[in-house]
This record gives C-alpha cells, sequence and structure tokens, in this order.
C-alpha cells in the first residue's frame, strides 16, 4: 500500500494516494490488534473504484479495428501485462468491477489472450471469478 501511495501523490491522484494511505494505516495498527475485514474489504473496494474511475478516463491503448490492418503489432506488452494483473487483482478479491473492466479493455484482452478470450469472458461475465483466475494465472 505504501508504494500505491506514493506513487499516486506522486501522479497527483490525491484521491487514490488517500484510500491507499487509508488501507496502510489501518493495516499498519492492525497489527497490535485483529483486522476487521469488512473494513479491509471497504477500503479495497474504495482504491479498485479509484483505479476504475483512472482507467476509464485513460485514451485507450488500441485503436478501433477498422483503423489498422495488424492491430496486434500495436498492442504495448507492457501496458497489456498490467491489465493482465489488475483483472488478476479484481477476480483475486471477487470484485465484481471486474466484469466492467473486462469488457472496457475488451480489445486488448482480444488481442493478448487469442482463443482464450471467449472461455475468459464467458467465465467473468458468469461471475465464476476462482475459474476465469485459474485461467488468467495459467495465461500469466
Amino acid at each position: 500500500m505504501h508504494a500505491l501511495k506514493g506513487a499516486s501523490a506522486t501522479l497527483g491522484l490525491d484521491s487514490l494516494a488517500l484510500c491507499a494511505g487509508n488501507l496502510e494505516l489501518l493495516l499498519r495498527e492492525g497489527q497490535a490488534a485483529t483486522l476487521n475485514a469488512e473494513v479491509v474489504a471497504l477500503k479495497l473496494e474504495l482504491i479498485s473504484n479509484e483505479l476504475i474511475k483512472i482507467a476509464a478516463v485513460l485514451p485507450t491503448i488500441l485503436p478501433s479495428s477498422t483503423q489498422s490492418n495488424d492491430i496486434s503489432s500495436q498492442v504495448n506488452a507492457e501496458a497489456s501485462n498490467v491489465l493482465l494483473k489488475e483483472l488478476d487483482a479484481m477476480l483475486a478479491l471477487n470484485d465484481a468491477a471486474a466484469v466492467v473492466f473486462y469488457e472496457q479493455h475488451a480489445d486488448t484482452f482480444k488481442i493478448v489472450l487469442g482463443s482464450t478470450y471467449a472461455k475468459l469472458a464467458r467465465e467473468i461475465k458468469q461471475f465464476s471469478f476462482e475459474s476465469a483466475r485459474e485461467l488468467l494465472r495459467h495465461l500469466i
């Protein structure tokens, strides 16, 4: 959480930095006491919501399919890996926002995942997050 808080603050993402800082403080204070799982889950959900807001305003990674004959050559591997890891984190938390996130980045996932795209999409849309995560972990 400390790294997320620092990176967010550096980028001027004050709301995300505040959410990460709050969770970091809670976890630090919770080392001496028992943590309340519901409070931790709520703090994680706030962070997830902030990340979704940020992702929604970022420019798309890929042009539309009509603008390019060879889209796969334009996919930034590093950015794709970040998206896959973010999806993995959402699936690990059984976060329903994974469905929206997957749909928002469908073009990228289609290219990166190839024939596995449809199967993963089906698992996510059916809220079978454990199965989807297993499939995704094999790809990552």
